[in-house]
């Protein structure tokens, strides 16, 4: 299974503005972070060139409990809604994207 560091754990269904987690992120990756202005990292944008949702647990306070879940600043949460990667915000986005098979390589 695609698992990086801190990942392989299932990710509860927060509710968002009355809408659940799944429906909000679609059959797409998302990345949570603790902060909006952390989602402007370098691999946090390599992400959003992928269609990834990017979502912060300031903007969307229910997020929190995501991150607090996994005991990390930033998650990488794949489609099927299980942790790919969970840790610093400064490593988590660009070292998921290399477990990734994807053509393009993110920088951090």
């Amino acid at each position: 299974p695609l698992i990086g560091d801190g990942g392989g754990r299932q990710v509860a269904q927060p509710t968002i503005d009355g809408v659940r987690l799944d429906d909000l992120v679609g059959h797409r990756f998302a990345v949570i972070t603790a902060q909006a202005d952390q989602l402007d990292a370098p691999g946090a944008r390599w992400w959003a060139e992928q269609s990834a949702a990017l979502l912060s647990a300031d903007e969307h306070g229910e997020l929190a409990a995501v991150l607090d879940a996994a005991g990390a600043a930033a998650v990488v949460v794949r489609p099927d809604r299980y942790v790919l990667a969970a840790g610093p915000v400064v490593e988590v986005p660009a070292s998921a994207a290399g477990l990734v098979s994807i053509t393009s390589s993110p920088s951090r």
